[in-house]
C-alpha cells in the first residue's frame, strides 16, 4: 500500500442485483472487467447520503479505497490507467502516488473534526481561525469542516451499534436529540 490507499478489495457478484453504499468519507479508485470487454476504471464521487448502486453477475470489481481528503487528478489518473492490468498492484499504486495527494495540512484538519465536538473546537487544536479551516477544508475536500464533524459522529454512533448497543443508548451516547433523530 501507498499513503493514499487504506485497503484493496474485490466482489464478484453470482447473480445481479443493488447494493447500497454508505458514505465514509473516502472515494475510491474502480475498475470494472465484465466476461469480454476491456477494463473500466473510474474514481466514486465523495457521497454526502446512501447511494444504491446496481450491478451485473459476473462482472469483477476491484477497488482501491483512497485516505478521507485524498485529491486526484482524476483525467490523468485514469489516462494513466489505460492499458494497466486490475491486478497489478503495484502499477496502480504508483500511479495514483503520482496522480494524487493528502496534504498533512488537511489529515490534520480532519483527524481534528473528528476529535472535537465542534467545529469551533477543531480550530482552537489546529491554531487557526473557524474561518480559515472552513475555506481550507472546503477548498481541499469539496466539502464542509461539517459534513466531515458530523460524518466522524455517525460513523461513532455506527460503531456501538455494532457492538449491539441499544438503539436509543447509542442516540443519547452521541448527542442526537433522540431515538427518531438518529434513525
Amino acid at each position: 500500500m501507498n499513503g493514499l490507499c487504506l485497503d484493496i478489495w474485490e466482489a464478484r457478484p453470482d447473480v445481479p442485483g443493488r447494493a447500497v453504499v454508505l458514505p465514509d468519507g473516502c472515494c475510491d479508485l474502480i475498475v470494472a472487467e465484465a466476461p469480454g470487454a476491456p477494463p473500466r476504471w473510474c474514481v466514486s464521487e465523495l457521497m454526502a447520503t446512501a447511494k444504491r448502486v446496481d450491478f451485473a453477475a459476473g462482472v469483477r470489481m476491484k477497488g482501491f479505497r483512497l485516505r478521507a481528503g485524498t485529491r486526484l487528478d482524476h483525467g490523468r489518473l485514469l489516462a494513466g490507467l489505460d492499458g494497466v492490468a486490475p491486478d497489478d498492484d503495484r502499477a496502480i499504486l504508483a500511479r495514483l502516488a503520482d496522480h494524487g495527494r493528502l496534504s498533512a495540512d488537511i489529515n490534520d484538519a480532519l483527524m481534528a473534526l473528528e476529535a472535537s465536538p465542534s467545529v469551533t473546537g477543531s480550530a482552537r487544536q489546529l491554531g487557526l481561525t473557524v474561518r480559515t479551516l472552513q475555506r481550507r477544508v472546503l477548498r481541499e475536500t469539496g466539502v464542509s469542516p461539517l459534513f466531515w464533524q458530523r460524518l466522524a459522529r455517525i460513523r461513532r454512533a455506527g460503531r456501538d451499534l455494532a457492538g449491539e448497543a441499544p438503539l436509543a443508548e447509542a442516540a443519547s451516547r452521541h448527542g442526537f436529540a433522540d431515538q427518531a433523530h438518529f434513525s
